[in-house]
């Protein structure tokens, strides 16, 4: 694998593991709900697109804290994923697949983890935790 790490927690949205996880319970819609918007959001990564990638974040601040700070942390993390999608092109090429491999979901069916295997030029993989949040019907990043 030519020295990448086989489990990658994506630095900005590493998450632990949420309390009372289950495995295929709530229907199947759910679940590919919840892979299908991880898979979305990545693939927004894949194709540069990381403004809509940073858009993706359910970014919830305290309500005393002005819109603009909502704006400026989404810029942020929009500069900080193209910096690291730099950085895996010089090391491994450009990301030719992504595949939801698992999820679970909380027991309120509102929280949700995906695990996406992304695959490289030169044969890389990587894993990466996605964790998700149901916010006014929509599954966003959390």
């Amino acid at each position: 694998m030519k020295g990448a790490s086989s489990f990658l927690l994506f630095p900005l949205f590493s998450s632990f593991l949420l309390p009372s996880c289950s495995c295929r319970r709530g229907g199947d819609d759910v679940h590919t709900e919840v892979r299908l918007a991880a898979q979305t959001y990545y693939n927004y990564v894949k194709e540069g697109k990381c403004d809509s990638f940073a858009l993706a974040l359910d970014v919830q601040l305290p309500p005393d804290l002005p819109e603009a700070c909502t704006t400026d942390y989404r810029r942020q993390v929009a500069d900080a994923t193209r910096q690291y999608v730099e950085i895996e092109k010089r090391r491994h090429g450009q990301m030719t697949s992504i595949e939801a491999e698992a999820d679970s979901l909380s027991a309120d069916g509102n929280e949700a983890i995906v695990t996406l295997l992304l695959d490289y030029e030169d044969g890389a993989k990587q894993r990466v935790v996605v964790p998700l949040r149901r916010s006014a019907g929509k599954w966003l990043m959390r």
